[in-house]
């Protein structure tokens, strides 16, 4: 794999040219999220939020995750120590040089040569425990906020329950859909602390405009559309009945249909992987 850098050195690097100029063709015929990014990219830049609008999607971290993988190809960098946002990485990587045949051998295994690096960080223990321990002290949210919100375990971020169909399909994996009309971080926190093996991870809080509002209401009708939707409950005997098997991308367009809107989102984990 060519080392690492900030961009093309120079004319004279043909190999380097060539891959370039190969990725750059197979991101403009790219019919998924990461091509529409890329051809946008040429009108707005780096602007995430003027892509978003754009898109008409939900999160501007579906775009950013889409700019990193961009990055990534492009330069033939890894741009990221985080081993989640890494092994997301490595996913996507390996999802786009399957996708795109008419890459050449070696700009293939470039790819694939990439994906591999980014799945060296994703499976770094020391890493893993470094990044449990910032999400357990960071919380994800502000204290004395009442919301709808969504967390889940990293090991259920790791390890889908249940994998993708296709490559423009989500992964479902069990996430909690819980509320509060005070102060949805104490109500994660408490949780936290009595009934988790391990720290969540905060995705999601959503909010309603209006004041005083009554989520119990809001945080029901959301779990009905989600077991209409075959996204269901887990019902194991002693599980928690606020737990689904799910994906955001789902979630965030449930919340659009209550009329809530994401106040809080972890860029690192969007939408759409």
């Amino acid at each position: 794999m060519p080392e690492p850098r900030d961009g093309i050195q120079g004319a004279e690097d043909q190999g380097n040219i060539s891959y370039r100029k190969e990725i750059e063709d197979a991101l403009n015929e790219d019919p998924q999220r990461i091509g529409d990014i890329w051809r946008l990219r040429s009108k707005h830049g780096e602007n995430a939020e003027k892509i978003r609008a754009d898109l008409h999607v939900k999160t501007v971290g579906t775009v950013h995750s889409s700019l990193g993988l961009i990055d990534t190809l492009l330069n033939c960098k890894r741009s990221t120590s985080a081993p989640t946002l890494a092994l997301q990485r490595a996913r996507a990587l390996r999802s786009f040089a399957k996708r795109h045949e008419g890459l050449s051998p070696a700009s293939k295994r470039t790819v694939e040569e990439l994906a591999t690096e980014h799945q060296r960080v994703a499976d770094d223990e020391e890493a893993l425990a470094d990044e449990t321990k910032q999400i357990a002290q960071k919380g994800g949210l502000s204290k004395g906020q009442p919301g709808i919100y969504v967390y889940t375990l990293p090991h259920y971020l790791r390890f889908p329950v249940s994998r993708a169909d296709s490559d423009e399909s989500n992964p479902r994996t069990y996430l909690k859909v819980g509320m509060s009309n005070v102060d949805a971080k104490g109500r994660v926190r408490q949780q936290a602390t009595t009934a988790l093996p391990e720290p969540p991870r905060v995705l999601r809080r959503y909010v309603l405009q209006a004041n005083n509002s009554d989520y119990g209401r809001v945080e029901s009708r959301m779990h009905q559309h989600l077991n209409a939707a075959d996204h269901n409950q887990n019902r194991q005997r002693g599980a928690g009945k606020e737990w689904f098997l799910t994906h955001l991308t789902f979630i965030d367009d449930t919340a659009d249909l209550l009329g809530l809107t994401i106040e809080y989102e972890d860029e690192a984990y969007p939408s759409v992987l």
